[in-house]
C-alpha cells in the first residue's frame, strides 16, 4: 500500500492537509502545531488496548511522514503543485523504525507521559472528540467494533452516547449496524476490551516492580 492510500485508510482522506486540518496558505509554524496536536490522539504511550497498539503506531508513523513532506519547502512545493510525493516512502523521511519516528517526534515536542495524560483529559468529551467520532460513525456506517479500533480514547458507555445524542439531533444518520447491532457482536467486544485493559494493568503493574 502506498502512502497516499494508507493516508486515506487511517485518516479518510489522501489531501495532507485536510489530515492536519490546516489550510494550505498555513504557515510552517500552523503545521508544527497541527502536527503535535494531532500526533497527541494517537500517541502509542497513551494507548493500554493491545490490538489498537499497531494501529496507533501507523497512524503516528504517517501523521510523521505527513509533517515531514509540508515542513519541508522543496517537497512541499512539488506536493502543491501535483499532488504527488515521492514514491520511496523511506527516502523523503529518512526513517524506516518505529523508534526513528518516535525520536523524530521527541526531538520536535518536549512532551511527557503527564502532558499526554492533560491531552486526554482535555480531548475526552469535548467537542473535537465529538467531530471524530462523527467522522468515524460516518466512514465505518456505525459500526462500534471498527470505531473502537481507531478511536484510541474509546469508552463504551460515552461514545454511545455521543453518537446517540447525534442521531437525536439529526447530526448523523441511523446505521443499522448501531442501531440494530447484534448482543454476541457487542458482549465480543466488551470481553475483548476488558480482557485486554486487565492485560495491559497487569504488564503496567510488572513494569513498576521491576
Amino acid at each position: 500500500m502506498d502512502f497516499l492510500q494508507e493516508c486515506q485508510e487511517y485518516f479518510g482522506t489522501k489531501n495532507l492537509y485536510e489530515i492536519l486540518e490546516v489550510t494550505k496558505q498555513a504557515k510552517s509554524s500552523d503545521i508544527k502545531s497541527a502536527y503535535r496536536k494531532k500526533s497527541l490522539k494517537v500517541h502509542p504511550d497513551r494507548v493500554q488496548i493491545e490490538s489498537q497498539k499497531e494501529s496507533a503506531k501507523r497512524a503516528f508513523q504517517i501523521l510523521a511522514k505527513v509533517h515531514c513532506v509540508l515542513s519541508n519547502d522543496e517537497y512541499r512545493k512539488v506536493y502543491d503543485e501535483s499532488g504527488m510525493i515521492v514514491t520511496d516512502e523511506n527516502s523523503f523521511t529518512g526513517l524506516s523504525t518505529f523508534e526513528e519516528f518516535l525520536n523524530y517526534w521527541r526531538k520536535l515536542f518536549r512532551i511527557n507521559s503527564k502532558k499526554l495524560d492533560d491531552f486526554a483529559q482535555e480531548y475526552i468529551g469535548s467537542l473535537e472528540e465529538k467531530k471524530d467520532l462523527k467522522n468515524l460513525y460516518l466512514k465505518f456506517k456505525g459500526d462500534l467494533s471498527l470505531i473502537f479500533e481507531h478511536h484510541f480514547f474509546y469508552d463504551e458507555d460515552r461514545v454511545t452516547e455521543m453518537l446517540n445524542e447525534m442521531i437525536d439531533s439529526n447530526e448523523i444518520p441511523m446505521f443499522d449496524a448501531f442501531v440494530k447491532e447484534p448482543k454476541s457482536k457487542k458482549d465480543k467486544r466488551l470481553r475483548k476490551i476488558q480482557n485486554e485493559a486487565s492485560l495491559a494493568e497487569k504488564e503496567a503493574d510488572k513494569q513498576q516492580n521491576e
